[in-house]
Order: C-alpha cells, then sequence, then structure tokens
C-alpha cells in the first residue's frame, strides 16, 4: 500500500506542476499578445497623429470653422481613424454641409474636403439672413447678403432657426416656392425677388414683375429671359399664370403691379 500511495502522490505532484506549467504558458502569451497590442497601438498612434489639416471645397463656412468641427471628435488625433469613420458616414456635419470627407496625404496629414449644401434662397430674420435649402431647411445664417439668391417675401413663418424647417401657414405656396426656385437654377434665372400671396407667386427681375399665378411650370420659366430681353428699360408686370403651349399672346402691363402685403 505504500508503494501504491507514494505512486499516487507522485502522479498529483506531476499533474499539479503539469497544471502550473501550463497557466506559467497562458499567462506568459496573454503578456505578449497584450504588450503586442499596446506597441501596435502606440506604432498606430504615434505614427497616424494628425498633425496637419487642410480644407477645401467650402465657400459659405470658413477653414477654421471646418477645423474645429473636426478637431471636437474624439478620434481626430488619428489620421486613420478619421479616414474610416468619416468614409462610412459616421463623422460630424454642420447643418450647410451635405457631405464632408476626409483624405490621407500622409499619415500626419489629412485633407478635409467639404460639400456644402445648395442654397435656394433666403429670409430675413431679425438680425441676419436666413439661408434655406430645397427642402425649406434653414441651414445657413449670415448677416451678409449672399449675391445670387432671391429673397422669399410673403411667407408667414412660425420659426426661422437655424437647423429647423421653415414652417409657413401655407405650406402648399411654399412648396410652390420651392418649385420655383428648382425652376430657376434650371431656366439660370436670378430674380431680384420672389414674392408670393396666398395663392400666387411673383418673381421681380429690376422694374420688372412677372406673375407666374399658383401652378408654376417649366414651360412659364423658358418664356422669362426671352421676353426680359425685350422688355429692357420698361416697367410693369408680366402676366404669365394662364401660359400653356398653345397661348399666343402674353399679355404686359406698363406701370401695374401687384398690390402685396408690406408693400
Amino acid at each position: 500500500m505504500d508503494v501504491l500511495d507514494r505512486e499516487a502522490q507522485r502522479k498529483i505532484r506531476k499533474h499539479r506542476e503539469e497544471l502550473k506549467r501550463r497557466k506559467m504558458e497562458h499567462a506568459y502569451a496573454i503578456t505578449v499578445l497584450a504588450l503586442g497590442a499596446i506597441i501596435l497601438f502606440l506604432i498606430i498612434y504615434l505614427l497616424f497623429f494628425v498633425q496637419r489639416i487642410e480644407v477645401e471645397g467650402n465657400k459659405l463656412v470658413s477653414d477654421d470653422e471646418i477645423i474645429s468641427l473636426i478637431r471636437s471628435d474624439k478620434f481626430s488625433g488619428n489620421s486613420l481613424c478619421m479616414v474610416v469613420k468619416y468614409g462610412i458616414g459616421l463623422g460630424k456635419k454642420l447643418p450647410v454641409t451635405e457631405k464632408i470627407r476626409i483624405k490621407m496625404v500622409s499619415p500626419w496629414r489629412i485633407k478635409v474636403v467639404v460639400t456644402e449644401k445648395k442654397l435656394i434662397g433666403y429670409v430675413y430674420s431679425q438680425t441676419a439672413y436666413a439661408y434655406f435649402d430645397k427642402k425649406g431647411k434653414i441651414v445657413y445664417e449670415s448677416r451678409e447678403l449672399i449675391d445670387g439668391l432671391p429673397s422669399m417675401e410673403g411667407i408667414a413663418t412660425q420659426t426661422v432657426e437655424l437647423g429647423d424647417t421653415i414652417k409657413p401657414e401655407n405650406p402648399e405656396i411654399f412648396d410652390e416656392l420651392l418649385n420655383v426656385s428648382e425652376l430657376l437654377t434650371d431656366n439660370a434665372l436670378t430674380p431680384d425677388r420672389v414674392a408670393c400671396t396666398q395663392k400666387e407667386v411673383f418673381l421681380y427681375f429690376g422694374n420688372i414683375c412677372v406673375d407666374l399665378g399658383e401652378h408654376v411650370t417649366s414651360d412659364q420659366m423658358a418664356q422669362i429671359q426671352p421676353i426680359l430681353s425685350r422688355l429692357e428699360g420698361e416697367e410693369g408686370t408680366l402676366y404669365l399664370q394662364d401660359f400653356d403651349k398653345d397661348t399666343e399672346i402674353i399679355p404686359f402691363k406698363k406701370g401695374e403691379f401687384p398690390q402685396l402685403s408690406g408693400e
């Protein structure tokens, strides 16, 4: 029995030593992997540490605003992370930016490519001009007037704060104004003003008012430029509200202008 007991104890000690050896090997492997991960992290962090940011494509917002936006991201210090994050559409944006892409010029230098939203008009909001996009969303505010964009007059709104969508009292006429803005762009027309009543839309080109009626069409818009060239120096209203492809005569009344609220 003593011989058997000694043999059993020997096997138990051997088993314990084997378990201890395996635990040490396991711990060693974990330590090596952890150190490797730390070293890899440090290499990536130091190699891809952002030292320089360039900006292109922006017109409305400044380089500093874009750089501040990028820097506010918790991963902004790593160029690789930023390229991936903005590449999958998870990066931060400003209300006026349609898209922001980040290109890696070098591991420590990135280029921010900005695509801004297309502005179609503005309303005056107490101390600033509030510019909106094709969806009627206020995406940009400035005390400076941007050339080439029409003033949208006659829109009674509840809010014109940045980031909000304009909520007019008459949604139908506002939808028509958005349609007009698209058609103006398509026909390369830039009126000085776009005004509306509860039912009608008017365009102002200098001293010429164009009455477009309730529902504006591309056929109406196509007539404006050729007629304006023949009305140079005149004052009055051009009536296109009833125009269609069969119209032969388009009325123009000198010295006559619609009575809009506030005028």
